[in-house]
């Protein structure tokens, strides 16, 4: 995680703060996804940095459970969700892949199974 917040900090200090003593926590530090966890994990690092933080829906990463399925305990549509995921390849890359027709109906079946209300529409 330090990774990514030392240089997010380095960015702040030296493009956002001429001088840390009469602009320190001037920052407004919004984060969405995975960035609202990150900007979290910023704001307990420096606190004294953000003067307010907007989170917008953000991820949080639970502790790992004390029993974990190994990879050929799953499924196999899971195991390959798996290895794609670990393969970086996002849901969005297949469907690009599927082209445009596909993709779109692909899609569109997806969503009216999770949101019913949009097969009225």
């Amino acid at each position: 995680v330090h990774f990514f917040i030392e240089p997010f900090h380095e960015w702040i200090q030296t493009s956002v703060n001429t001088d840390d003593s009469t602009t320190q926590g001037d920052v407004i530090l919004v984060g969405h996804s995975l960035g609202g966890y990150l900007s979290a994990r910023y704001v307990l690092d420096f606190p004294n940095t953000v003067h307010r933080l907007v989170l917008a829906s953000p991820v949080g990463f639970p502790s790992k459970p004390s029993q974990v399925l190994k990879g050929s305990q799953l499924p196999t549509s899971l195991r390959i969700v798996d290895a794609l995921w670990s393969s970086n390849w996002t849901p969005q890359q297949l469907v690009r892949m599927m082209g445009a027709t596909r993709g779109r109906r692909n899609i569109q079946r997806a969503l009216q199974g999770r949101i019913p209300q949009l097969q009225q529409a």
